[in-house]
């Protein structure tokens, strides 16, 4: 949804931070694996980058993300990977708040959380609107 506003190191870079967290809770989820599918798509990325380790990713989005809007489409969307399988699990919402403390935006943690489970929630409605056949 926002990752076109990130610039193409960027875009690698929340590559990085969204694999690192799925792989947070040690459980990777189907809807999880869709959604590296799709920032493949909406990145332009033709292959996902290993995420090394969340300390660097956190060191270079501090280095890389200097545009506000930037920084906060980041963390909207990787708001997003920690509540897409419905499963906000602690070790996610601990490398949200790293970051976001990081990019001084610490204290808006929870908002970007809501939005996302509000977004994962009209995704959801959208796809049984679009799937539900009605009889005659």
């Amino acid at each position: 949804m926002f990752l076109t506003l990130l610039n193409e190191g960027q875009s690698v870079l929340f590559a990085r931070a969204a694999r690192l967290m799925i792989e947070a809770d040690d459980i990777a989820h189907e809807r999880e694996l869709a959604m590296l599918e799709a920032i493949g798509i909406e990145t332009g990325l033709t292959e996902l980058p290993d995420g090394g380790t969340f300390a660097e990713v956190v060191q270079e989005a501090a280095d890389a993300l200097t545009d506000p809007t930037q920084r906060n489409a980041f963390l909207i969307e990787l708001a997003g990977v920690a509540v897409i399988d419905g499963d906000e699990h602690g070790a996610e919402r601990a490398l949200l708040q790293q970051l976001a403390d990081q990019l001084g935006l610490g204290e808006r943690v929870d908002e970007f959380l809501a939005f996302a489970h509000d977004a994962r929630d009209l995704a959801d409605r959208g796809r049984a609107l679009v799937t539900t056949v009605e009889a005659d």
